[in-house]
């Protein structure tokens, strides 16, 4: 299974949720079935502003939504990936 330290833009985002939540995983094993996508995810999210990242990872779903719109699409994979994160992965157990 793919370790997020590979990916440092991925590893930021589940910190910030992690933070967002009051988790500390330290431990960030991807599901498989991710692999494919992990490298468009990953560039995904490294176009995003600090800023943008942490609206992104910990803010409001209407902003959420906002930054989604304006990317053309290209965050809708990585939200979907981060939810799953934010769910534990629960439709991969």
């Amino acid at each position: 299974m793919p370790e997020a330290q590979s990916f440092p833009n991925i590893l930021k985002a589940f910190t910030l949720i992690d933070y967002d939540n009051d988790c500390k995983c330290g431990s960030y094993v991807i599901p498989e079935i991710w692999s494919p996508f992990l490298s468009e995810i990953e560039f995904s999210l490294g176009r995003l502003s600090s800023e943008e990242l942490d609206t992104f990872c910990m803010g409001e779903i209407t902003d959420i939504f906002e930054l989604i719109s304006s990317s053309s699409g290209y965050l809708m994979l990585a939200n979907v990936f981060l939810n799953q994160y934010f769910e534990d992965w629960s439709d991969f157990q």
